[in-house]
């Protein structure tokens, strides 16, 4: 799955994973997208890719 760097975070996750992005959000007390953009910095960290400008920038809210 490509990602694209302007698409809407909710749209760089598969649409069966949202529910439960949506319960796990809610239990942590935070927003969708931020999860959602942290667990995507967390996976390219691990898989060692650097960070796009665009999301390292995004991120500084999520944390």
């Amino acid at each position: 799955m490509k990602i694209y760097e302007d698409a809407p975070v909710s749209a760089k996750v598969p649409c069966g994973l949202i529910p439960i992005i949506d319960n796990l959000a809610a239990r942590l007390r935070i927003r969708r997208s931020d999860l959602i953009r942290k667990a995507l910095a967390d996976y390219l960290s691990a898989a060692g890719a650097p960070l796009p400008s665009q999301m390292r920038l995004a991120l500084r809210g999520a944390r």
